[in-house]
Order: structure tokens, then sequence, then C-alpha cells
């Protein structure tokens, strides 16, 4: 391997850990449900996409419900990328 490709791989590291603190914690937030800096401009976007798909954003999917919708995203995913 050459220098360079070891450089790329120290820079990849060197990024990696220096993002794990923020996004961690910002994953955190947003998975409690808690209020992020992105809430007001993403909170926006995705109720309209709620809105527009029919959904309730405080409905939970029982295991049946995820299994299919799973199973359709990808059947859709791979026709899209085949």
């Amino acid at each position: 391997m050459t220098i360079t490709g070891w450089i790329q791989i120290l820079l990849f590291f060197a990024v990696l850990i220096l993002l794990v603190k923020p996004l961690g914690s910002y994953m955190a937030k947003v998975l409690e449900g808690k209020k992020t800096f992105l809430t007001p401009v993403l909170g926006v976007l995705e109720r309209g996409i709620y809105r527009i798909c029919g959904i309730d954003g405080s409905d939970e999917m029982d295991w049946k419900t995820y299994t299919l919708a799973f199973l359709l995203f990808s059947l859709v995913g791979i026709v899209f990328l085949y």
C-alpha cells in the first residue's frame, strides 16, 4: 500500500473519531424524541411527508406491519436498482 493510501485511512479514522460524540448525542436525542437544533427544519419536512403518505407519527408498528413494510421497501429497491 502506498503512503497516500495510509494517509487516507488515517484521515478517515480521524474524522470518524471526531464525529462520534456529536453525532452520537444528536442520534440519541432524535431517538428519544427530544428537540434538536435541526427540529425546526426537519420537523416540518417530516410532518409534510407523513401528511402526504397518510402516516400517523404517534402510531407504532407491530412486528407484522414492520416486516411487510421492510419487504416491500426491499422489493422496490431491488426493482429500482435492477
